[in-house]
């Protein structure tokens, strides 16, 4: 409904289920327009303790963080349906240290990789272009310091021109999703085991700090920033106060995202678990 759509007539109007709440919606409302005919998502957030993953790659000390969002129906999405199917979703992320992911090619030009995938149990799909973008991200360093290297990656980052960005592996193109080529040739046992969660969908969320720099040091997880005297004259020409350079070149947060149905009439639910 547009506002010339309200100063028209409207005899008959009281024929049509819920005509009486779209106006009452509009009429104490001016400015509001009657086209906003979705219902509000409420979001629940909370704090877990424990780790989201099986492998020992969360920071000790810091909690995971859980949005959900319950009893989706197709009216909650303006959706004219008679199915009373509702869906609930959930997205539980951490801070995750890297380390394990690091897949380390010593080639001709050595160079690193941030994978999801297990080498043990499917290697093989590194041979193919279009699987290996979907599932590694190239490092300019080792990412140090870490287990590969104690050079300050953060640092070796702002002499070059590095991404600044956030990318997620296994990366998905969105024409895929709702499809069965959403994973490929990729299945369960060829995740990275530290990742491997069969009732939802994991994926690193990794951050590039490119040749970011700050003016005072940042404990955080994720853009922890700590190494001095970084990029000094064009932090502040003027008074030459020192910059902190990001500790790493790439950190990340773990993820999984879970979907649950339910028929409300039989109180059947599913296990929470993969789209």
């Amino acid at each position: 409904m547009t506002p010339s759509c309200l100063e028209s007539p409207i005899d008959g109007a009281e024929n049509f289920l819920g005509t009486d709440e779209i106006f009452q919606v509009c009429q104490d409302h001016i400015g509001r327009e009657c086209n906003d005919y979705f219902l509000k998502f409420h979001l629940q957030r909370s704090r877990l303790k424990k780790c989201i993953f099986p492998g020992n790659i969360c920071y000790n000390g810091t909690d995971a963080f859980e949005i959900s969002q319950s009893d989706i129906t197709a009216h909650t999405v303006g959706i004219n349906s008679k199915s009373r199917v509702s869906m609930s979703r959930r997205l539980t992320c951490s801070p995750v240290h890297l380390d394990s992911f690091l897949l380390v090619n010593t080639g001709l030009k050595p160079h690193v990789n941030i994978s999801v995938l297990d080498m043990d149990a499917a290697g093989y799909l590194l041979r193919n272009e279009k699987e290996q973008m979907r599932l590694n991200m190239l490092l300019n360093t080792m990412n140090g310091p870490n287990s590969l290297s104690h050079e300050p990656s953060g640092k070796l980052n702002d002499q070059v021109s590095a991404p600044y960005d956030v990318f997620v592996l296994p990366h998905i193109d969105a024409k895929d999703i709702g499809t069965h080529t959403v994973w490929g040739n990729i299945t369960w046992d060829h995740i990275h085991p530290d990742l491997r969660v069969e009732a939802g969908m994991p994926f690193l969320m990794v951050y590039r700090a490119g040749r970011s720099v700050h003016a005072v040091q940042i404990d955080d997880p994720l853009f922890a920033a700590h190494e001095a005297d970084c990029r000094t004259a064009r932090l502040d020409d003027i008074t030459k106060k020192p910059g902190y350079c990001p500790n790493h070149e790439a950190t990340a947060l773990g993820c999984i995202e879970q979907f649950q149905y339910c028929v409300p009439e039989s109180g059947f639910c599913t296990s929470w678990g993969f789209r």
